[in-house]
C-alpha cells in the first residue's frame, strides 16, 4: 500500500512539473450574446484584424502552465482567440458580414492564466473599437476575471485550466455585447 502511494505520488509530481503541450478548445459562442444583439437589431458588423502592442505581445499572445505550453486552436495566437470569439459571437447572431461598413476592431491589453494551487484564475483584457465610415462609435476597453477549484498536482490543475479558458473569453465577450453604448453604437 505504501508502495502504491509513494509510485502514485511520484507520477503525480512528473505530470505536475514535466512539460507537455495542450490545445484550447475552440470558442463556444453564447446563447445570451445572440439573443441580446438579433433582439437590439444592431447593423451588419465586420471583424477587423485584433493586435497587441509590440512590446506586450509575447506577454499576451502565449500561455504557459505550469511548464506545459496552451496553444490556441487558432493560428495559435491568443489574440486570434479573441478575434474569432467576437466573430463566432456576431455569426451566431447573424450579425457578421465581410462587407459591412461597420468594424470591429480589437487590441489585447492582459491575458493571465495562473493555474494556482488549490485555485485557478484567468484574466483578460482588451480594447475594442467600433467604427462607421472611418468614424469612432465605441472605444472601450473591458475586463474579465474568472476561478476555478485547482489542485497542486499539475496532472489534475493544468486540464483544469485549459478547461477554465474560454469562459474568461466567453466572459469578456458577455461584457462588450451587453454595453449598452455597444448596442448603440452598432445600431443602423
Amino acid at each position: 500500500m505504501i508502495r502504491f502511494s509513494l509510485a502514485a505520488t511520484i507520477v503525480a509530481l512528473a505530470l505536475s512539473i514535466g512539460g507537455c503541450s495542450l490545445n484550447a478548445p475552440k470558442y463556444t459562442p453564447s446563447l445570451d450574446n445572440a439573443n441580446r444583439l438579433r433582439d437590439a437589431h444592431i447593423a451588419p458588423i465586420k471583424v477587423g484584424a485584433f493586435t497587441a502592442d509590440e512590446k506586450d505581445r509575447s506577454r499576451v499572445d502565449k500561455i504557459s502552465l505550469r511548464a506545459s505550453s496552451y496553444a490556441s486552436p487558432y493560428k495559435g495566437s491568443f489574440i486570434s482567440y479573441v478575434e474569432e470569439a467576437a466573430r463566432a459571437e456576431l455569426a451566431d447572431a447573424q450579425a457578421l458580414d465581410p462587407n459591412a461598413p461597420t468594424q470591429l476592431d480589437g487590441k489585447l491589453l492582459r491575458n493571465d492564466v495562473d493555474v494556482g494551487m488549490s485555485t485557478g484564475n484567468a484574466d483578460i483584457e482588451a480594447q475594442f473599437v467600433l467604427r462607421r465610415g472611418g468614424n469612432v462609435r465605441y472605444d472601450k476597453v473591458k475586463k474579465a476575471h474568472s476561478e476555478w477549484e485547482s489542485s497542486f498536482l499539475g496532472a489534475v490543475a493544468i486540464p483544469a485550466a485549459a478547461e477554465n479558458y474560454p469562459g474568461v473569453v466567453q466572459k469578456l465577450m458577455n461584457d462588450l455585447f451587453s454595453d449598452p453604448d455597444f448596442i448603440t453604437a452598432a445600431k443602423p
